[in-house]
Order: C-alpha cells, then sequence, then structure tokens
C-alpha cells in the first residue's frame, strides 16, 4: 500500500524509469541508469530528485567522493521483480 502510494504522486515516466532501476539492482548509479532507459542526465536527475522526495531512491555519497543510487526495499521484498519497482 506505502509503495502504491508513493509510486502514485510519480509520473508514469518516473514510474518507468524506477522499474529500470530496480532491475538493475539496488544499487545502481546515473550513468547505467541513463544507458538503459536512453534519458539525458538531466531528465534523469529530475526523476531521481521526484523518487528521492517520497523516499524511494536515496543518493549514497562514498568516501572517495562518489555518489550512486539506492533503491529503498522493504523487509520481505527484493528490489526488483520482473519489472516491477518494490520497496
Amino acid at each position: 500500500m506505502v509503495i502504491s502510494a508513493r509510486l502514485g504522486r510519480l509520473g508514469t515516466s518516473a514510474v518507468r524509469t524506477l522499474s529500470v532501476a530496480a532491475v538493475i539492482g539496488r544499487d545502481f548509479d546515473l550513468d547505467l541508469l541513463a544507458a538503459a532507459t536512453n534519458t539525458t542526465d538531466l531528465d534523469l536527475l529530475e526523476v531521481l530528485d521526484e523518487a528521492q522526495a517520497t523516499s524511494l531512491v536515496t543518493q549514497v555519497e562514498t568516501d572517495a567522493g562518489c555518489s550512486y543510487f539506492e533503491c529503498a526495499q522493504h523487509p520481505g521484498h527484493t528490489p526488483a521483480r520482473y519489472g516491477t519497482f518494490y520497496l
């Protein structure tokens, strides 16, 4: 229920992009997601900002100054299943 409500606040493009991110895995980087979705970095950052605002993804900074994104995960669910974004 919570996941559906959060996804319901996002546009179709954002949900589609997050579905691809979930298939990539719990952790994904901007370049890989951009290539997989054929989306510009700017458009992708807008989607990820929107997803962060609903706590569907988090940006993680590493000690080396790099960053990647992480899908939120609900206990008992895998981050991806058949192209559907689960938490």
